[in-house]
């Protein structure tokens, strides 16, 4: 189509010509190959500094909360997703919510629970930086009830951290 838009005048120049062209001195196309597209990384909103630095034990109650998002996969069942908040000091779970989606909404229903089992609570609040907890309005409601948020990276809330 190119060869025959460039000279107006002259024969066309068919595709199955250039075919046979090409197969003569060696030259071949290639169609790319499908690629399945990746995981999208988005940047999340906000992020805090690590300020538990694997400091696990606390030495009084509500003192350090851990929190994080476990996938729950049961034969025959839809998958669960289950957030649970976790105070540092006795292992023991301050407040824990179930859903079917892993989304904002569950992150902030357990939230809620927490603030309202525990009104005067002002503890270290550490999580990995998934995006529920990078949000800015959640970030805020952590500041308003005078909470200090704390991270570690993506999907390592608990285990590892570098």
């Amino acid at each position: 189509m190119a060869v025959n838009r460039q000279m107006p005048g002259e024969a066309p120049v068919y595709h199955k010509t250039v075919y046979r062209l090409m197969c003569i001195n060696g030259i071949s196309s290639q169609k790319p190959r499908y690629q399945k597209p990746k995981f999208k990384h988005t940047t999340p909103e906000k992020t805090a500094e690590n300020k538990l630095k694997r400091d696990f034990n606390a030495s009084k109650p509500n003192e350090k909360w851990c929190t994080d998002i476990t996938e729950v996969v049961v034969p025959g069942l839809l998958k669960a997703y289950l957030c649970t908040v976790f105070d540092l000091y006795d292992r023991y779970p301050v407040v824990y919510a179930i859903g079917k989606h892993n989304d904002t909404d569950l992150v902030q229903s357990a939230y809620d629970q927490a603030v309202k089992t525990y009104p005067n609570a002002q503890p270290l609040f550490h999580s990995d930086r998934g995006f529920q907890f990078t949000r800015a309005p959640f970030q805020n409601q952590l500041e308003k009830q005078g909470m200090t948020q704390s991270m570690s990276r993506v999907g390592c809330c608990m285990i590892m951290d570098r």
